[in-house]
């Protein structure tokens, strides 16, 4: 019976927690791996906007080796912002010999106090300095600010200032610096402190001058991610390994500076390398057409090398796109740049995701790109029919829509998950499930848990029908759970399990629209089928 309060005040109660209220436990998150000028390559950052990329990462600077011609991932990460993309993971993939710039604080008899790192490997981290003013002296309680500048036109500008730091910490009102400037959340972008020696008492570094500046030195970017080697995808995968929750991934290559044995260096991502079922891969790793090559030529070698290229025929989370489309090149006033899709692609992803729901197959019209200006191929009808039927997803041009996503089947052949929405709807519904029934942990296995359970899936199904995720008239021929003692037997019981089944109707989306026109003429009927 509901406690009736009469006299005014604060009154607490308990309550069992039985399950979600609501679903939404598991919208996916894009994470993009490639190469950067700089930016962590030890875990993946998240970034809210372009700008955050391109302070952290380096934008469309690109790396000093002249090795690399060109590196996409900054145009892919630029174009998903500008096609619906909200929250991203960025994980900078390097080679193995890559050094971070690094720079000694020393104390007056010239005794290292600790060391001044830049924050990843590269040569960017050469174009940092410290200055480091004393704000009250006392031996070992000293009082420090540190100011970090970076080095442009020949100018010092300064980008962090940490103020109030000691080498103990002990100082009331002080933070130890090693602490302050590499704390995860408030710590500084740029650098990182290591090899602090409490003993020694850092001398002041001038900050009225350039040359008086203590600059970081000895960075270098080390050699270019290599395929064969698997570099890119080790990177995806130690990237997932940090990454909690549902992921579109999309593996991000270059262009070498030699393209005598080949235009672009990428990666197929198999997501059976992580021991977990919700990473979907955007795969856009075919090479671009060779400007030699027409069209039709194009699709046909897709066609012929489906086999090695982007392949992983049969998995149902992975999809393959083409061509690589046109884009207005931010890099250069007035320039454009032919680009691989994945990164619009999974803009267009979040986008639908956020209007429409990840049953919504990213698909057709609604599917529509932005910021991009052209596809790199048009195939005809023929070629299309013939990419589609081996899974391959076509960019192609709408009269009066624009560039639009114009398939939506993954790598799997058969079954209702050859389709993106039914295999996305699937890693929503098992995320969300997973992660809202962890209040069973432990509770006594019995049928008041059973019935707390089976409650806590219909609260998660029962929208997902709603919101048109799920086929049925009724919820009844849409979704079932059964969690009762028919399959909860005493040797399950007894072995500490609580076991629930559920089955869901998965939604086919339209691809084909069959119109047949009949043309009636005294009493003679003649059928038109347009497709």
């Amino acid at each position: 019976m509901a406690t009736t309060y009469r006299k005014p005040g604060v009154y607490l109660e308990e309550a069992n927690l039985r399950g979600p209220g609501e679903i939404g436990t598991a919208q996916a998150i894009a994470l993009f791996v490639g190469v950067a000028s700089r930016g962590s390559s030890i875990a993946p950052q998240l970034v809210t906007s372009w700008p955050e990329y391109d302070a952290a990462f380096g934008g469309f600077t690109q790396m000093a080796d002249p090795a690399l011609d060109v590196s996409y991932l900054p145009y892919a990460v630029y174009n998903y912002f500008q096609n619906g993309g909200r929250n991203a993971y960025i994980m900078r993939a390097i080679g193995s010999s890559g050094v971070a710039a690094f720079a000694n604080v020393k104390d007056a008899v010239d005794a290292t106090a600790f060391t001044v790192n830049a924050k990843s490997e590269g040569v960017w981290g050469n174009d940092l300095a410290v200055g480091i003013a004393i704000q009250e002296a006392g031996g070992t309680s000293t009082v420090y600010t540190l100011t970090v500048y970076k080095i442009a036109e020949g100018a010092a500008h300064e980008v962090e200032r940490f103020q109030n730091l000691s080498v103990s910490g002990t100082v009331p009102g002080t933070k130890r610096v090693d602490y302050a400037i590499n704390d995860e959340v408030y710590g500084s972008k740029y650098i990182s402190v290591s090899d602090l020696d409490a003993t020694k008492i850092p001398v002041e570094v001038d900050n009225s001058s350039i040359n008086s500046l203590l600059n970081l030195e000895d960075g270098s970017d080390g050699d270019l991610p290599s395929s064969t080697s698997g570099d890119l995808g080790d990177a995806a995968e130690a990237a997932l390994a940090s990454v909690e929750g549902p992921v579109i991934l999309n593996i991000v290559g270059y262009r070498p500076t030699d393209t005598s044995s080949t235009t672009y260096v990428s990666e197929t991502f198999d997501p059976n390398r992580v021991t977990r079922g919700d990473v979907f891969v955007i795969n856009d790793n075919f090479p671009p057409r060779d400007p030699a090559s027409s069209s039709d030529a194009y699709a046909d070698t897709i066609l012929d090398n489906t086999s090695s290229i982007g392949s992983l025929s049969g998995n149902s989370y992975v999809a393959a796109y083409v061509p690589w489309i046109v884009a207005p090149d931010p890099a250069v006033n007035g320039g454009t740049i032919t680009v691989p899709p994945g990164g619009a692609i999974a803009g267009v992803f979040a986008r639908t995701d956020a209007t429409n729901g990840v049953f919504q197959s990213p698909a057709g019209l609604n599917a529509n790109m932005t910021n991009v200006l052209n596809v790199d191929a048009r195939f005809n009808d023929v070629k299309l029919g013939s990419l589609n039927a081996k899974n391959i997803n076509v960019v192609r041009p709408i009269p009066g829509t624009g560039l639009c996503i114009m398939g939506g089947r993954t790598r799997k052949s058969y079954g209702v998950d050859r389709y993106i929405n039914a295999r996305r709807t699937l890693i929503y519904i098992e995320q969300s499930l997973k992660a809202s029934t962890q209040f069973a942990l432990f509770q006594n296995n019995d049928e008041a848990l059973w019935s707390q359970l089976t409650a806590t899936a219909d609260r998660i199904l029962r929208p997902v029908w709603n919101s048109g995720g799920l086929r049925g008239a009724s919820a009844r021929e849409a979704f079932f759970v059964t969690c009762d003692a028919s399959i909860n037997t005493p040797d399950v019981i007894a072995s500490g399990e609580v076991r629930m089944e559920v089955g869901v109707a998965l939604e086919y989306p339209a691809e084909f629209i069959v119109i047949r026109v009949s043309q009636f003429d005294s009493g003679n009927t003649t059928t038109t089928v347009v497709a």
